[in-house]
Formats: structure tokens, sequence, C-alpha cells
């Protein structure tokens, strides 16, 4: 899915609004076996072959920037960063560089989605759950997510209508056997009709013919 130039700049300077210059903060290094993902990422699905060569890299070229962690009783959760630590781990490296911040369970969160929402190989529907996550947030209705994401109200609205689709609309979405916004139509339907779509080739020809 390809970013919008403009928004990956106005999603990164959020990132640094919750984390300073790199370049004006100390970081750490870390044992990467005290690093672990968040349960609460969004983001489920890593391409094997990116991460080889993100591995590749780390392994010529060392990690430019450090992950964004916090504290917990298991050692150090990542915030942002979970495709360089992956990585880092087949790189084989016993140490990463890291930005270690106090944040509240509500900016951590916040933090995950931003950084996955500026990723171009984020699926819509991942990039849906965590809006979703978001708004069960108090004080995170649709309108301030997207302002603090750089995102269109409507934009944040789609994504979570993606939500509204049955099961087996989900895998074929996610095998990418059709657009998002023909994911989106179908999710506009009930239930019933999505799955008698899903049945009749026809039906869904006939729904997205009329999306143009």
């Amino acid at each position: 899915m390809k970013k919008d130039k403009g928004q990956e700049v106005q999603t990164s300077a959020l990132i640094e609004e919750r984390s300073p210059n790199y370049g004006a903060i100390e970081f750490q290094m870390l044992d990467i076996g005290k690093l672990h993902e968040s349960p609460d990422n969004p983001r489920k699905r890593f391409e094997e072959d990116a991460l080889n060569e993100l591995a590749e890299s780390i392994r010529s070229r060392g990690i430019y920037t450090p992950l964004i962690v916090r504290a917990n009783s298991d050692g150090y959760e990542i915030g942002a960063g979970h495709r360089r630590f992956r990585a880092s781990k087949k790189a084989g490296l016993a140490q990463v560089p890291c930005i270690v911040r106090q944040l509240t369970d509500d900016e951590f969160l916040e933090l995950l989605v931003i950084e996955n929402d500026q990723r171009e190989d984020v699926h819509p529907l991942e990039e849906a759950e965590g809006y979703f996550a978001l708004s069960r947030r108090p004080g995170y209705d649709t309108p301030k997510i997207a302002a603090r994401i750089g995102r269109s109200i409507k934009y944040v609205y789609d994504r979570l209508k993606l939500l509204s689709l049955i099961k087996e609309a989900q895998k074929l979405f996610l095998e990418n056997k059709f657009s998002a916004g023909h994911a989106i139509l179908l999710a506009r339907l009930s239930p019933s009709e999505q799955a008698k779509a899903m049945k009749d080739k026809e039906d869904m020809r006939i729904l997205f013919l009329l999306s143009g």
C-alpha cells in the first residue's frame, strides 16, 4: 500500500513529538534478550523476504534508528521498531540501540499505531485494528485519531469499517484477492449479504464494477 509522501512526513513528525530528536538524546545498548514485542501491536504480519533483506543490511551497516521501548516487569516492551528487532535477531545481534521512554498505556498504544501507519507494507486490516484499539480508549474518537495520525476522518472511518467484513472476506482480503476500496464496499453490506456475495462470483463482479 503506497503511502502519501506528505502523510509520511507528518506521521514521522508525530513520532518525533513523542520521542525527541535522536541526535539530541542518548540511547542505550540493550541486550536483545531483554526486549519483547508488544502484544498490543496491531501489526501481526511481517514479510519474510523483507525481514531477510533488512537483516542483511543490519549485518553490514548496523541500525541507524534506535528502537523506542518502555520498561516493564518482563524487561523492555517495544513501541517502535518491531521489524528492526526481528531483523536484528536474524542478523545475530546481541545488543540493539534503544531509547527508553516513560509512556502511559495510551501514549504507548498511540506510538504503536503511528509507527505502523507510516509503514508501506502494513495491511489495511492491521491499520483498522490499531485505530479500533485507540477508539476504545477514553477520549479517542474518530476525529482525534485522524488528527493524531495525520489522516482524514473519512480515511479512519473507512478503515474501521473494514472490521465489519465477515471472516471469509477478511481472509481473502489479507491474501490480497481484492483491493481496499472493494473491501470497503463489501464491508458496507450486512453479514448475510456479504456471505451471499462471496458465494456468487457474479454478485461480486457486479459489486466491484459498480464501484468504478
